[in-house]
């Protein structure tokens, strides 16, 4: 390891356990577990869904047995749900990197756009000619103006949008299940 690269225990700094780059990955992972588990309850609701769709066939007669309507509805909402999460995952997840994670802490922390990605990227490589005492300062600056903020702080807007696909999910999923246990004992 060059000098440069420092991450020793007493050195977090490059190639190391920097505070800086521990906030903002906490602040990621705030948004793409509550992200994750939106898209996961989504993906959910086909079941009560299904369930809802061969009560109405059942109730209008539209199968007799023996026939391959259950297995038609089953295939249809296997489709269905592989289809809706990997849609949610591109969509929600996919794309929320640690650039947009440090981006958002900007944001919502009203920092200059950039400070937090530059000593982010300066903290995987220094440059050549770059003084690594203005780095560990800069870093360390920018490290203790975050600290203590909770990472759904730092994630903003998209922790905000995160949170509020989560809830929605949930409340359908909720909605349709009891919808589904109604017209069960109906």
């Amino acid at each position: 390891m060059s000098p440069l690269q420092g991450g020793s225990a007493a050195d977090p700094s490059p190639g190391g356990g920097s505070p800086l780059a521990a906030l903002v990955a906490a602040a990621r992972h705030y948004v793409l577990r509550a992200g994750a588990w939106a898209a996961l309850a989504a993906v959910a609701v086909t079941v009560p869904a299904l369930l809802v769709v061969a009560w109405l066939l059942v109730g209008a007669d539209s199968w007799a047995a023996p026939s391959s309507v259950p297995l038609a509805l089953e295939l249809t909402a296997l489709l269905a749900a592989a289809g809706l999460g990997a849609w949610l995952v591109r969509r929600w997840l996919a794309g929320y990197d640690e650039g947009r994670a440090a981006a958002s802490a900007e944001e919502s922390l009203g920092l200059a756009a950039g400070s937090v990605r530059g000593v982010l990227e300066l903290g995987r490589e220094v440059p050549e000619g770059t003084s690594p005492a203005l780095f560990h300062h800069a870093e360390a600056r920018l490290a203790q103006r975050l600290a203590g903020a909770l990472p759904a702080a730092l994630a903003g807007a998209a922790g905000q949008a995160a949170r509020r696909r989560q809830r929605r999910s949930l409340l359908v999923l909720g909605g349709a299940s009891v919808v589904a246990l109604a017209l069960g004992f109906a």
